[in-house]
Formats: C-alpha cells, structure tokens, sequence
C-alpha cells in the first residue's frame, strides 16, 4: 500500500467515525441497534475477502510464470515492466487482505470490550465508550468494504494485463 493509499483509509476512519459518532451521540441509542446489525458483514465479508484475494494471487502469480516463459519471445524493456507491474499487483493483493484481516481480528476486541460487563462499568461513561466502539467498528467495516472494492479493482486490472499480454505474443 502506498503513502496516498494509507492516507486515504486514515482519511475514510476518520471520516466514518466522525459520522456515526455524531449519528450515535445524537440519537441517543435509537441507531444502535441498527448499526449492531451491519456487523454481521464482516463475519461474511473477511473469509471472502481472504478467499478471494488467494484466487486473485493464484491468477496473476499463473499471469507472471507464462510471461516468464515469454521472455524470449517479447522486447526485454516491456518484459521488465511487466513483471514489476504483476510483482505490484501482487503486494497489493496481499497487502490488502492482511489489512481485512487485521481490521476484522480488531474489531472482535473492541466488540468484546463492549461485551464484557467488568470493563463497561470500570469506564467512568459507559455509554460514551460504547458510542467509541460502535464508531470504530463501523470505520473497520467500511475500511474492509473499500478494500475489497480495491481488491476486486485489482482483479479487473490483472485480467487487463492478461488481455494486454496474449494481444502482444509474437
């Protein structure tokens, strides 16, 4: 993940906290239980996610090795850049499903910070503090949400790059 990347994800938290902070602190519990509800998506999202992102690997990882195999055959400056572009496309595979990963294990320890009674009553506002968990979790999961959308992108550019290299075989 790049610089601009990172900071654009740091940006969408922010953002997304901000909001349903506002949203949960004005309505006064009335959105929470609706938001609760949304949280089931990331217990189907995060193995997709994963799943997908292994077959999206897998594809570009086969993309990479026949153009190995090609290397004869294709101008060797194109060859270097393709191959720099498919080792590219494969960090960010990578890189983005870790961070589903990362976010989703998260997210099951803030929830369970507002699940555990002892905590939520040690916390001089529990309310305040589950308004903080509830935002977070709700940041994670549209951080996860646009990284699949990122990772599904990649996908479409893999099979651009897949057209691009049988278009140029002599």
């Amino acid at each position: 993940m790049s610089r601009a990347g990172f900071w654009k994800l740091l940006l969408v938290f922010f953002v997304v906290y901000s909001l349903s902070h506002a949203a949960i602190y004005f309505s006064v519990d009335r959105i929470n239980a609706a938001i609760e509800g949304v949280f089931i998506a990331f217990n189907f999202l995060m193995p997709t996610m994963l799943a997908a992102s292994w077959g999206i690997f897998t594809y570009v990882d086969n993309m990479s090795k026949e153009l190995t195999d090609l290397r004869n055959d294709v101008d060797r400056p194109k060859y270097v850049i393709a191959q720099e572009a498919l080792a590219a496309l494969k960090s960010e595979v990578i890189l983005n499903a870790m961070l589903v990963f990362i976010l989703f294990i998260v997210d099951k320890i803030v929830a369970s910070v507002t699940a555990a009674p002892k905590i939520m009553e040690a916390f001089p506002n529990p309310w305040l503090l589950g308004t903080i968990t509830l935002s977070t979790r709700l940041s994670f999961l549209v951080i996860a949400v646009v990284a699949a959308f990122i990772q599904m992108r990649g996908f479409v550019t893999a099979v651009e790059y897949r057209t691009v290299i049988a278009v140029n075989r002599k």
